[in-house]
C-alpha cells in the first residue's frame, strides 16, 4: 500500500477507534464500581472492534495448549501497539498486562488499566521494576488467568527480536506459574512505530506450549531465560515466512515451470494442442508396427 494511502487509512481509523475506546472503556470503568464480571467480555469486544476498524485479519493458533482454569505467565514479542488487542482477542483467558508506568499517567486510559488489573512498572529502573512485580505477587495470585509480558521492553524498530528482560521469568518463579511463549507476526508491517501509517492485512498470533517452572534458583532462572527466548524466536521465525511477500515470491519462483507440468485434458486445451504447428496431421495414418 502506498505511504499516502496508509497515512490516510490511519487518519480515518482514529475517530472510530477513539469512539470504541470511549464507549467500551467507559463501560469497563462504570461497571467496575459494582462488579468486574463483565470486564473480560467488554475488553475482548474492544479488542475485536479495534482490529476490525484497522482492517486487521488475525489468525490465532495454539489456544488448545492453555487450561482456562490455570494461571500462566505469557511472554510475547512486541511488534506494534496492535499487540494488545491481538493478544486480548487470541487468548481464551482474561489478560492482565504488565505495562510501563508512564501509561498510568494518561487520564481515563489509566482508569481503564486499573480496572483491568494492569501492573505498571518502571522498566528503566530494573531493581525497582523487580520489586514492584514481587509486591504485586499477592494480587496476581488472587486473580487467576493470563499475565502478559512484552519481554523486549519496547516495540521493535525493524521487525527483529530484541534481547529479553528478566521480569517475566522472575514473576513465573515467584508465582510458580508456567511460562507460555507467544509469537506475533505481521503487526509490525501493519502499524510500526517508525511511521504514522496503517496498512491493513493479515496478522498471525501463535501460542506455544507451556514451559514448566522449577525451584527459584539462579540456574533455573538462567535456563528459563534461554528457553523462553528460544521458544518465542522459533515460533516467530516459523510464522513470519508466511507473511513475508519477498519470501512468498521466492517460493513461487521455485515452483516447476509450466512446461514440466502435465498438459490439461479439457476439450479446449485439446483443440489448442491440435492447432499447434508442431501437432501431427490427424489425416495421416499411423503406420502399423
Amino acid at each position: 500500500m502506498p505511504r499516502r494511502l496508509a497515512i490516510a487509512r490511519l487518519l480515518l481509523a482514529i475517530p472510530p477507534f477513539l469512539l470504541a475506546l470511549g464507549i467500551l472503556g467507559g463501560a469497563i470503568v462504570a461497571s467496575g464500581l459494582f462488579t468486574k464480571r463483565f470486564h473480560p467480555f467488554l475488553f475482548r469486544t474492544w479488542a475485536r472492534v479495534t482490529l476490525w476498524i484497522g482492517g486487521i485479519r488475525m489468525r490465532a493458533e495454539g489456544a488448545q495448549h492453555i487450561d482456562p482454569c490455570r494461571q500462566y505467565i505469557f511472554v510475547a514479542n512486541h511488534q506494534s501497539i496492535l499487540d494488545i488487542p491481538l493478544i486480548t482477542a487470541a487468548l481464551p483467558q482474561p489478560p492482565r498486562f504488565v505495562a510501563k508506568s508512564s501509561l498510568d499517567r494518561i487520564p481515563f486510559f489509566s482508569a481503564i488499566m486499573r480496572q483491568l488489573g494492569t501492573v505498571p512498572i518502571d522498566r528503566s529502573n530494573h531493581v525497582e521494576a523487580i520489586a514492584k512485580l514481587r509486591e504485586a505477587r499477592s494480587s496476581l495470585v488472587k486473580r487467576q488467568g493470563a499475565v502478559i509480558f512484552f519481554a523486549e521492553g519496547t516495540r521493535t524498530r525493524d521487525g527483529e527480536l530484541l534481547p529479553f528482560k528478566k521480569g517475566a521469568v522472575v514473576t513465573a518463579l515467584a508465582l510458580q506459574a508456567p511460562l507460555v511463549p507467544i509469537a506475533i507476526a505481521g503487526a509490525f508491517e501493519a502499524l510500526s512505530r517508525n511511521e504514522f501509517a496503517l496498512r491493513p492485512g493479515p496478522v498471525r498470533v501463535v501460542i506455544g506450549e507451556p514451559i514448566a517452572v522449577g525451584e527459584d534458583t539462579p540456574d533455573e532462572k538462567e535456563r528459563l531465560m534461554e528457553s523462553i527466548q528460544q521458544r518465542v524466536r522459533a515460533l516467530y521465525e516459523g510464522i513470519r515466512h508466511d507473511l513475508d511477500p519477498a519470501k512468498r515470491e521466492e517460493g513461487a519462483a521455485a515452483e516447476p515451470e509450466a512446461a514440466m507440468l502435465p498438459l490439461p485434458s479439457t476439450p479446449a486445451a485439446r483443440r489448442e494442442r491440435l492447432d499447434s504447428p508442431d501437432a501431427p496431421d490427424p489425416k495421416e495414418k499411423k503406420s502399423l508396427p
